[in-house]
């Protein structure tokens, strides 16, 4: 990402940075709907709804940092570094 200069970068940063913020509710979510009244069915149900909801995300993240020359390589990598929150949250 060292080739975006100016507003790019803000946008990029912004996009990344506001998306990993969101994944840490997200993981929230999916830690405390396993302890919700129908415990473990219902934490697998908000887990795979987070899950499929995860795909447009990442998809999402992709194309803003593809549109700005980053490699598509480098672009999956921070789709799934946004995400890691969900994963370190899930056990708090």
């Amino acid at each position: 990402m060292q080739d975006i200069k100016g507003a790019e970068t803000t946008k990029v940063v912004l996009v990344v940075g506001i998306m990993t913020l969101h994944s840490f509710g997200e993981g929230s979510g999916v830690g405390v709907s396993f302890a919700g009244s129908k415990g473990f069915t219902q934490g697998l149900l908000v887990t795979l709804a987070i899950a499929v909801h995860n795909i447009p995300e990442g998809l999402a993240v992709s194309m803003v940092l593809a549109s700005r020359g980053v490699s598509p390589q480098n672009a999956m990598l921070w789709s799934v570094i946004t995400s890691l929150p969900q994963a370190l949250l899930l056990d708090a």
